[in-house]
């Protein structure tokens, strides 16, 4: 009896023990990549992952090593100060790394613990612990009252296996053969040669506890969600002859691919993988296999938005929606928590989104069978959350967009996607939704680093083709007026875009790699921007069918406002390429295609009026500004960019005439702006009275500008309690109906104010 205790005991103690190792950072030296330095690092232990940070107390991290198939051994310890000493090699030598535990008892510890990982049994070990003495206690009194019947606890005999590998695992200690120099020194310290490795012989596996279907699964999800793809989709190609789960997790792996890149490779691969789905739901037996009909549904919907067959992915999401909506009267019956977790997304998700809708939309949408209700969706989507299964990260995702644009609350926002950066340390859409609130809370420096974060996280191949993340970049670049990094961003995305089987193409791609055109080749774009425009080389289908002439290519939604952002960095450097940029954009905005918005032709139009202006230079901070992107520019940066308005006002002539005075108007105009958002509106005020009697001989192909003007003029007047002069600006304002960029409905409102306050 005394010895059944001591072993409860012991177990117990080596769980509390074992977790907490999981809570405190701890130092670790690793050896550089490229320079093979010995680089000092703070890690934290997370399931199968080492997490990594350059500080003790820094809650930024530095990157995750997978400890699958790792390989943990104590050597003697190469400083003096520190005893105790494990080298641990990850998986195919990729990595290795020296750790130090403070004792004895945390070195066998530690040792358990990388033993486990990587044999991706670490979860199954802690639950196997907290229920040893409960187990031993069960046997115990089994053999005491049930004589000569031999049985044992379901749970009893896989401790018992258990306990059986780790005395089998047991490595003695290993001295190493050359020792570091001390003490270790920073990134400065020179290369020294590198230690023989001592091949070390893995001992077998005894009584190795077979994975279940729900388990390999789980892994295969934890490995998707930390951007491992690869070991995500050999997880699930593993049980996909008799797991439905499966198949639709394999077409997410390509998905998620799709999210980053933009690729149409990407999204034929995924699309093959959804008809794959549909050919195992055909002669499928699992229960509520409609449910995962319904999310295949919604997920080819994406794909068909992505490249641009908005009326398919209509049809196909009604499709979604009804599938889901006959569950919804029957929640409580199922008893599966991931099927349940489904049903609460799906659910959740349609009916948060149907209700965001304007109310003319959604009347049609009605009418198509939708149903919207926002408490509804939102409580359906937590109680996704809170069930920790499959879906509970993409709830968190749309919770944290819902958050973010639909009804602001970022502090809430972060901490959603916060507490799941700590599930999922290596996420690439957690890191991007993240850049995305801090860039919401003008924290642009700190969105910059969650993007580059976010890149590193897809790994190197995938960050290469990363488009999406890179035009996030490179837009964060423009907004901190970092023109040569933001151009060069834009510039390789530009590429991954061409179709090369318009003219217009052709002309882009000599340009790219070239850095301009041959006179012969200037000539003929000169007469396709006089025609106006781009035609096609040869017939072709849906930007996702394909052709000939490229095989490969990224879908941007906006093409015109990304070739705009380019000019604007090429103006800002007073790069006389930027006239080419602009007639690019005018004939992309003019060229008829699926995937043209309202706001591609808007571009086209102000790309039109800056090639009849002189001066280029303000061109990207219309953009920032017609891009409602102004408020989230830093104080130094709006006073930068009142003095390069300032500049080009000094280089006008005095005379004030048409395109003169459109320059003249424009220079003001964003002075006004930036002195306003800086406080100086006694300023802004002061040149408000000065500008606006010029504005009724503003030339009609530039009257875009003037209701702008007035705008702003109306903020500084207001802020000077000037209401009077503010509501006679808005007047005039509120005249001018058809305008690129129209702020008609925000003059309104804010006109509506003034009155009030008089």
């Amino acid at each position: 009896m005394e010895h059944y205790r001591e072993i409860s005991n012991n177990s117990k103690h080596l769980l509390e023990n074992l977790q907490d190792l999981l809570k405190e950072k701890r130092p670790l030296v690793k050896i550089g990549k490229i320079f093979k330095r010995k680089l000092i690092r703070y890690y934290e232990l997370k399931n199968e992952y080492l997490v990594y940070y350059s500080r003790q107390y820094s809650n930024k991290c530095r990157g995750s090593v997978n400890l699958s198939r790792s390989i943990a051994i104590p050597i003697k310890s190469p400083l003096s100060k520190h005893k105790f000493c494990i080298k641990v090699t990850t998986y195919d030598f990729s990595s290795e790394f020296y750790i130090f535990p403070q004792c004895q008892t945390e070195q066998h510890l530690f040792l358990l613990y990388f033993k486990l990982a990587s044999n991706g049994e670490i979860q199954q070990a802690l639950e196997k612990y907290s229920l040893n003495s409960i187990d031993q206690e069960i046997q115990l009194l089994s053999e005491v009252t049930v004589s000569k019947v031999y049985r044992s606890h379901s749970n009893s005999i896989s401790h018992s296996t258990f306990q059986e590998e780790k005395l089998a695992i047991v490595i003695p200690e290993i001295k190493s053969i050359q020792k570091f120099c001390e003490p270790i020194k920073k990134d400065s310290e020179p290369e020294e040669q590198k230690p023989e490795i001592i091949p070390v012989p893995i001992p077998q596996i005894i009584n190795e506890i077979p994975l279940t279907k729900e388990m390999i699964r789980l892994n295969g999800i934890r490995c998707l969600w930390n951007f491992d793809l690869n070991s995500a989709a050999e997880h699930f190609e593993k049980i996909r002859e008799d797991d439905l789960r499966a198949v639709l997790h394999c077409a997410e792996v390509n998905l998620f691919k799709v999210l980053v890149t933009g690729r149409k490779s990407d999204v034929l691969k995924s699309s093959e993988s959804l008809q794959d789905v549909e050919k195992s739901f055909s002669h499928t037996n699992e229960e509520f296999s409609d449910i995962i009909m319904a999310e295949t549904n919604l997920l080819k919907s994406v794909l068909l938005l992505v490249s641009g067959q908005k009326l398919k992915a209509f049809i196909t999401l009604r499709s979604a929606w009804k599938n889901y909506r006959k569950y919804e009267i029957s929640l409580g019956r199922i008893i599966d928590q991931d099927i349940l977790s489904r049903a609460y997304f799906g659910l959740g998700l349609f009916m948060l989104i149907m209700s965001l809708v304007p109310s003319s939309i959604g009347t049609i949408l009605r009418l198509a069978g939708f149903h919207s209700n926002r408490e509804k969706g939102l409580d359906y989507l937590y109680k996704c959350k809170s069930l920790n299964t499959s879906r509970s990260p993409f709830a968190c995702v749309i919770l944290g967009l819902f958050y973010i644009d639909m009804d602001p609350n970022y502090e809430k926002a972060e901490n959603i996607i916060d507490e799941c950066l700590k599930i999922y340390p290596s996420c690439v859409l957690f890191y991007w939704i993240s850049s995305v609130v801090n860039w919401k809370l003008n924290k642009v420096d700190k969105a910059v680093d969650l993007l580059n974060t976010a890149l590193q996280c897809c790994g190197k191949e995938l960050s290469s083709k990363a488009a999406f993340i890179k035009y996030e970049l490179g837009w964060f670049y423009f907004l901190r007026l970092e023109w040569k990094q933001s151009r060069k961003q834009f510039q390789e995305i530009l590429m991954d875009t061409l179709s090369l089987s318009s003219e217009l193409d052709s002309f882009v791609k000599e340009a790219l790699v070239c850095g301009d055109l041959g006179e012969h080749r200037k000539s003929l774009f000169e007469n396709l921007y006089y025609r106006g425009i781009s035609t096609k080389k040869s017939n072709k289908g849906s930007w996702i069918d394909g052709n000939g002439t490229k095989k490969d290519r990224v879908f941007i939604p906006h093409k015109s406002c990304l070739i705009a952002q380019l000019a604007g960095c090429l103006a800002a450097q007073n790069d006389q390429k930027s006239e080419f940029w602009l007639k690019v954009t005018k004939i992309s905005a003019a060229t008829p295609t699926a995937s043209r918005t309202k706001l591609d032709e808007e571009f086209g139009t102000l790309a039109q009026c800056f090639l009849k202006r002189k001066y280029k230079e303000l061109l990207p901070y219309e953009i920032i500004y017609f891009l409602k992107q102004h408020t989230k520019l830093l104080p130094n940066m709006l006073t930068k960019i009142y003095h390069s308005a300032e500049i080009v006002i000094n280089s006008l002539p005095n005379e004030k005439n048409g395109c003169v005075l459109v320059e003249w108007v424009s220079a003001k105009m964003l002075q006004i702006m930036a002195l306003s958002l800086n406080g100086d509106t006694n300023d802004a005020s002061f040149i408000s009275d000065e500008t606006i009697p010029f504005l009724k001989n503003i030339p009609e192909w530039a009257r875009y500008i003037i209701p702008h003007t007035l705008y702003w003029c109306s903020r500084a007047y207001g802020a000077e309690l000037r209401f009077e002069d503010a509501i006679e600006a808005l007047n005039l304002a509120q005249k001018h109906k058809n305008y690129c960029f129209n702020i008609r409905g925000k003059i309104l409102r804010v006109l509506e104010d003034m009155k009030n306050k008089v």
